[in-house]
């Protein structure tokens, strides 16, 4: 049984000859396999060096990754040693793009960040604010529409209060 806090690997610099069988008993020295699995070319099929590993319990990920990360090198045709860390969850990566996009426009460089969420809604809300209107309106242009996930960023000017809106 996986723990609620068991942690997702990506693992890479697999050899591509080497299938979930054949890794199994390296990683199975440091705990308990939820799940393990090679990732392989969704057209055709092939390997493509690297695997998702999820440990029943987080701190056998914990020991994994320190054990294998850089320090051991699979037999058999990888290039340079394991890659073990934690896997980008859908969201992470959506951010991630996004402050690529946002870094490539120049434009977070003296901003505030804050989270928040509305209670009534289920949605997040960000608010950014930029050092000159010039930077703000190149975000709104750059950012409104961009996908993360499954949901599209609404990005605009902030707006007075108003008792029948609630953003």
């Amino acid at each position: 049984m996986k723990e609620p806090d068991a942690i997702k690997l990506f693992v890479g610099q697999i050899p591509r000859h080497l299938e979930e069988k054949d890794l199994k008993p390296i990683f199975e020295q440091f705990g308990k396999i939820y799940e393990l699995t090679v990732i392989k070319d969704k057209y055709t099929g092939m390997h493509k060096g690297c695997a998702f590993l999820t440990y029943c319990a987080r701190e056998s990920a914990l020991k994994a990754q320190s054990a294998l990360h850089e320090q051991k090198t699979l037999p058999g045709g990888a290039s340079s040693s394991l890659v073990v860390k934690f896997a980008d969850t859908e969201k992470e990566r959506g951010l991630r793009r996004m402050q690529q996009v946002a870094s490539q426009l120049g434009m977070f460089s003296p901003i505030a960040l804050q989270f928040g969420a509305y209670s009534a809604y289920t949605q997040a809300v960000g608010f950014v604010s930029f050092d000159n209107p010039a930077s703000a309106q190149a975000a709104i242009q750059a950012m409104n529409g961009f996908q993360i996930g499954m949901k599209r960023l609404k990005v605009q000017l902030k707006r007075p209060k108003d008792a029948n809106r609630p953003y």
